[in-house]
């Protein structure tokens, strides 16, 4: 009887320590990173609302972003190819990126799931981060995402003549 008891309990043991370890992982786990003000902002020259979202899936060794782009009336998403490598410590998650002539760090804080853009050591922006575990809920809400910036656009475009 003791045995069988030790038995379930080493496996309930190890059972919760492979879980942990699975949550912890990045593997096949999505971010969605939000910045809600830009996101209800009006269009303008500048589109806002087109930069207030961000997506990024990470696989093995790399992590691949999705933004969203206007190709005249219409709101496309655009992901990276191939992926960018990514380091992590206990704190953070971070990879390189470049925007126009300048490098740009991507930090995610594993803590909070808050996502910077850093410019040396000064951060440009933040926004907080929906982690998704399951790649189908991940692509779902990357659709949701182009159809709420579409009506959002067809809204502010419909007050026009052309």
């Amino acid at each position: 009887m003791r045995f069988k008891i030790f038995k379930i309990l080493n496996f309930a043991i190890l059972a919760s320590l492979l879980i942990s370890t699975a949550t912890a992982s990045l593997t096949k786990k999505g971010l969605v990173c939000i910045d809600k003000e830009q996101l209800s902002s009006e269009w303008s020259s500048t589109e806002d609302p087109l930069i207030s979202s961000v997506a990024h899936w990470f696989d093995e060794k790399k992590v691949t972003t999705t933004t969203w782009v206007r190709k005249n009336d219409t709101i496309k998403m655009l992901t990276t190819r191939n992926g960018v490598p990514f380091k992590t410590d206990a704190k953070t998650i971070r990879w390189k990126t470049t925007v126009g002539d300048e490098d740009r760090i991507i930090s995610i804080d594993r803590a909070t799931a808050e996502r910077s853009v850093l410019s040396g050591e000064e951060i440009l922006v933040s926004a907080d981060c929906e982690i998704f575990l399951k790649e189908k809920e991940f692509y779902k809400k990357l659709e949701t995402i182009t159809q709420t910036l579409q009506t959002k656009f067809d809204q502010a475009i419909a007050k026009h003549k052309l």
